[in-house]
């Protein structure tokens, strides 16, 4: 039996607009057309700059679509990202939709410990769950106990990625995007998030990410898109070519 489709980008494009040099466009991306489905992770690949990192913002909605839609499967409809309404946006990051990027934006001063539960229940944990679920994540991605009750802007820069990663898989998504989540890591912890990540797929979970770790790659990824095919011709990449 196939499996359901989670994301579907149909004809996406993206050009920047250079307000600095007479509003003159620069494209990044065209023409960008895949589907992702339940349990499958896909890779984004090509050279920096070639615009994995500004696809991955878009189906995030925090970048919009100069063309093409990209649409999200929920449960009871399909949902247009680029042309949902923040409000919409934002519930459907809520209950569908984690993102996991290379840097940690929390509020100072709040424990660590209730950074990550409270993505759990903003996802639809109870507390308690949450809270279990929390504690087994930063306990399998090696955070000491001590430092739960500590703020993570404290941490030094491989500690505070792995709880910017709890965070991101403290809840059930049905899609989980991931920006080189393992790049600060050494590699005990980045099979740890590996293996984590593997567990959510079998329970479903869509990934869609850039992971420039070859080892990451090999365990983790089913299918990789090679964005060098959608280079808009504003991209170094793509002028060199």
């Amino acid at each position: 039996m196939s499996k359901k489709s989670v994301l579907t980008f149909v004809d996406v494009g993206k050009a920047f607009t250079l307000h600095l040099q007479g509003s003159a466009d620069l494209p990044v991306v065209s023409g960008v057309t895949f589907d992702l489905h339940e349990g499958e992770c896909v890779a984004l690949g090509g050279p920096s700059g070639i615009g994995k990192s500004s696809l991955l913002k878009m189906a995030y909605g925090n970048y919009r679509c100069s063309e093409g839609h990209i649409l999200f499967h929920a449960e009871a409809a399909i949902v247009d990202i680029p042309h949902a309404s923040p409000h919409a946006m934002l519930a459907l990051r809520r209950k569908n939709i984690g993102y996991v990027s290379q840097f940690l934006r929390v509020i100072p001063r709040v424990p660590t410990l209730q950074i990550v539960e409270a993505a759990g229940v903003e996802g639809g944990l109870d507390e308690s769950a949450a809270k279990n679920r929390a504690r087994d994540l930063l306990s399998r991605l090696n955070v000491p106990d001590r430092l739960w009750s500590l703020p993570p802007a404290t941490f030094s820069g491989g500690e505070q990625q792995r709880v910017n990663i709890a965070r991101g898989l403290c809840a059930e998504r049905r899609l989980l995007l991931l920006d080189e989540p393992t790049a600060s890591l050494d590699a005990a912890n980045g099979a740890v998030v590996v293996d984590i990540v593997k567990d959510m797929k079998r329970r479903g979970t869509a990934v869609l990410g850039i992971f420039h770790d070859d080892a990451v790659r090999t365990s983790l990824v089913d299918r990789v898109i090679d964005m060098r095919r959608y280079a808009g011709a504003g991209t170094s990449e793509a002028s060199a070519a």
